[in-house]
């Protein structure tokens, strides 16, 4: 039983590979940019998240495509990312700004 619950507290020590700007052992809340292209920042918003915990399970989709159809947009002009991390609970956010199919920005 201890060796248990050692492996699972090395596992939520461990965030493993993170994709965040900055990282906390404890509590991180953290945005940061992913890409753009030569449109301005779209009015359409669109979110997709994946979540994990004790660093051993993971679900979600939070793929650009996925945040897309969350906004209704099909050309997407910005991304950003939003993470937290609370000891053994992780998110992960796409957050796609852009504007609907056919319209670009003026």
């Amino acid at each position: 039983m201890k060796k248990i619950i050692a492996l699972l507290a090395l596992a939520s020590l461990c965030g493993c590979a993170s994709t965040q700007p900055v990282g906390g052992l404890i509590y991180a809340d953290v945005q940061g940019p992913v890409a753009t292209t030569h449109l301005p920042k779209g009015p359409l918003r669109g979110e997709a998240c994946a979540t994990g915990w004790f660093g051993l399970f993971a679900t979600g989709d939070a793929s650009v495509a996925e945040a897309a159809k969350a906004g209704g947009m099909s050309i997407v002009s910005h991304i950003d990312q939003h993470s937290t991390n609370i000891v053994v609970y992780t998110k992960y956010c796409t957050v796609a700004y852009g504007y609907k199919g056919g319209a670009k920005a003026q």
